[in-house]
């Protein structure tokens, strides 16, 4: 007799690559998610950032990030439920909780395709080269 069918909202691999800029995670099902650090700040779940009891939070009213508040500094385990990224400009306060992330997949995917149409774009036109970040900050993500 088989057992229950695997959580869908739970990741068996986490990895962060700050060179190409995304966090990708493989679910208990085996579907694969990919979201890029810059899609994940403008979804930060926090009172300050999304707003909370029908007050606005700060990024419903700016258009662009600046680079250090997408750049990630550390990402740590919480519980066995979320990720806690700390972002280059101090940010820390966002929990993305894994059920959260799982419904943001789809999502995530069409915007890393449109960022890529994008590069791909530009680089065919001269532009954007050189641009790339280091390779450093590879890693998995723990509970530090």
């Amino acid at each position: 007799m088989a057992g229950p069918p695997p959580d869908p909202t739970e990741p068996v691999d986490i990895r962060y690559d700050n060179a190409r800029q995304r966090l990708e995670i493989t679910w208990a099902d085996g579907k694969e998610s990919a979201y890029d650090y810059e899609f994940l700040r403008w979804h930060c779940p926090c009172a300050t950032c999304a707003g909370e009891m029908g007050i606005p939070g700060h990024l419903q009213f700016v258009t662009e990030l600046r680079p250090e508040q997408y750049q990630l500094a550390s990402i740590e385990l919480v519980g066995h439920y979320a990720l806690r990224p700390t972002w280059a400009d101090g940010h820390d306060t966002g929990i993305y909780a894994f059920d959260r992330l799982r419904a943001l997949g789809d999502e995530a995917a069409a915007s890393l395709r449109a960022k890529e149409r994008g590069k791909s774009q530009g680089k065919s036109q001269g532009e954007g080269q050189g641009n790339e970040p280091s390779g450093r900050g590879h890693g998995r993500a723990g509970s530090g």
